[in-house]
C-alpha cells in the first residue's frame, strides 16, 4: 500500500471477476490489478533473461507478503495463463515441452 488510493482500494474490498484454467470465480480488484502490472512490466525482462541463458525455459519464483503475495499469486497464474508468456517464457517457444 504506497498512497492513499491504495488504501482506500484496499479497504473497499471490491471483487472482480477473474479466470484461471478455464474456472470463473472473483478476485481483490486492486490484487488482481497489482499482479497483471507485474506481469506487463517483468515481461520483456524474463524473455531478455530466457534468450541470455541459451535456455529453453526459466524456474521463476515470485514471492510476496500479504496483499503482495495475493499480487504475485495473480501474476504467476497470469504467466501460466498466457499463451504468450508460455511460448516466450515458461518454455522457449516449444509448446510440446
Amino acid at each position: 500500500t504506497k498512497s492513499m488510493g491504495d488504501l482506500i482500494t484496499d479497504a473497499m474490498m471490491e471483487a472482480t471477476d477473474y479466470e484461471y484454467d478455464g474456472v470463473q470465480g472473483k478476485a481483490h480488484v486492486g490484487i488482481t490489478r497489482s499482479g497483471e502490472y507485474l506481469t506487463k512490466r517483468h515481461k520483456k525482462l524474463l524473455a531478455t533473461l530466457l534468450q541470455l541463458s541459451d535456455k529453453r525455459k526459466l524456474d521463476v519464483t515470485l514471492i510476496g507478503h500479504s496483499l503482495g503475495a495475493g499480487a504475485a499469486t495473480i501474476a504467476a497464474m497470469n504467466m501460466m495463463n498466457s499463451d504468450q508468456f508460455a511460448r516466450d517464457i515458461r518454455n522457449g517457444g516449444d509448446k510440446n515441452v
